[in-house]
């Protein structure tokens, strides 16, 4: 299945960049449409193409040499009274070593297209990681704009309430400036909230190549991602799926048919092929074998750098094993705690600020509370609403990225 996805990504990264697509509508942008539009950003469709270039390395490195061919012209100079003439010969050789080392170059070239493929999931998974956050960013500050309109609205009914109360002296001219100062304060919330969605959305529609001049709205599942499986079992998924480990595995891999290679160049270079000359007095037609001696060096040098590198790689892939056990758990421990704190804003915090602020503004009507009490139960009851949208994100996003790297979403 993973290998008929990557040969749909390799198919996807044929079609030329920049070119338009059907569902290019202005429509709300959904997280699937997204991941159909991963595939289509330059930094998963250039490692695509690396690894389309890999795959052709394997044919290239499964060819046949070509034979040569000399040709040679000389004019003949006899000591003795017999005339100058032209004598001339051709050969043709056909070199044999590559027999010995056609094999492990095969396995060579099939390890580095392994390679290329597992990188270009790893480039994958982190654009992937890369849009879930932009993309719950543009969902986020979208949210907290209507938030902060709401209470602009109601920090500008309560401003004018007081001033109600100040004209017709229930209430002092010293309580306008708090209200006022409230007010200044949720407008100047708005408008970074604001700022950052226009900054967030560009990033986004940059990166997705969203049609110029569409606006970019994004629409979120109603609920929270649901809870991760057990840690071990989701750190065991992570691990078996992580591109960056099986990149190291196929690394070993080309390294140990490097090994092989190396050691075949030992072979002693061998070609035969045939020649004729013709001379003055006689043709001449023969075979010839050319034999490379070796007698200088055996190759030891080569092998035992490859040797020295299969070294350095084991311990390089043993520590990635470890960083990456240490990230996945982490992950895994993010989205745990972030669908937690969210479900408990949700269910218990915010209903009691709710219900404190409404209790504060019916005895603020009725008198029964000052002015100081009501901005105050306000002034709480928004932190506890950004609070609890903030953490309803921040899960949205953890969860979206431990989903990403258990690989269900890999494309390949």
């Amino acid at each position: 299945m993973r290998v008929i996805a990557l040969a749909a990504m390799l198919a996807a990264a044929g079609a030329p960049l920049g070119t338009a697509r059907a569902d290019d509508a202005p429509g709300p942008l959904t997280w699937n449409d997204l991941l159909a539009r991963l595939d289509d950003t330059p930094r998963v469709r250039q490692s695509l193409l690396a690894t389309r270039a890999a795959r052709d390395g394997i044919r290239a490195a499964g060819q046949v040499p070509n034979p040569s061919v000399g040709l040679r012209l000389g004019r003949g100079m006899p000591r003795d009274k017999t005339p100058a003439g032209l004598d001339w010969g051709v050969d043709a050789t056909f070199e044999l070593d590559w027999l010995a080392t056609r094999g492990p170059r095969m396995r060579e070239a099939r390890a580095s297209a392994d390679i290329a493929a597992r990188e270009a999931a790893g480039v994958r998974r982190n654009q992937g990681v890369r849009l879930a956050r932009l993309f719950h960013e543009v969902a986020y500050y979208q949210q907290l704009g209507v938030l902060l309109s709401a209470a602009e609205e109601q920090a500008e009914a309560l401003a004018q309430a007081v001033q109600r109360r100040i004209e017709t002296g229930a209430a002092r001219p010293t309580d306008s400036p708090p209200v006022a100062i409230d007010r200044a304060r949720v407008r100047l919330g708005r408008e970074r909230a604001e700022s950052a969605l226009r900054t967030a959305r560009e990033a986004l529609g940059t990166l997705l190549g969203w049609p110029t001049g569409k606006p970019l709205q994004v629409v979120l599942d109603t609920d929270l991602p649901p809870a991760p499986g057990p840690r071990d079992a989701i750190v065991a998924r992570i691990l078996d799926a992580d591109p960056g480990l099986a990149a190291d595995r196929a690394h070993a891999r080309f390294l140990d048919a490097r090994i092989r290679t190396e050691r075949a160049r030992r072979v002693p270079g061998l070609a035969v092929g045939a020649y004729f000359d013709r001379e003055r007095d006689l043709d001449i037609a023969g075979a010839l074998v050319q034999l490379q001696v070796p007698v200088w060096n055996w190759n030891t040098g080569a092998i035992r750098q490859a040797r020295s590198e299969q070294a350095a790689q084991a311990v390089a892939m043993d520590a990635a094993t470890r960083e990456a056990r240490v990230k996945a758990a982490t992950a895994w421990e993010r989205c745990t705690r972030g669908r937690t704190e969210a479900v408990r804003y949700a269910r218990d915090i915010l209903p009691d600020a709710d219900n404190a602020a409404s209790a504060a503004q019916r005895a603020f009507a009725l008198g029964e509370a000052s002015l100081i009490e009501t901005l105050l139960a306000q002034r709480t009851l928004l932190d506890v609403r950004r609070d609890a949208l903030a953490a309803e994100f921040q899960a949205r996003t953890d969860c979206t990225v431990l989903d990403l790297m258990t690989g269900d979403d890999d494309g390949n």
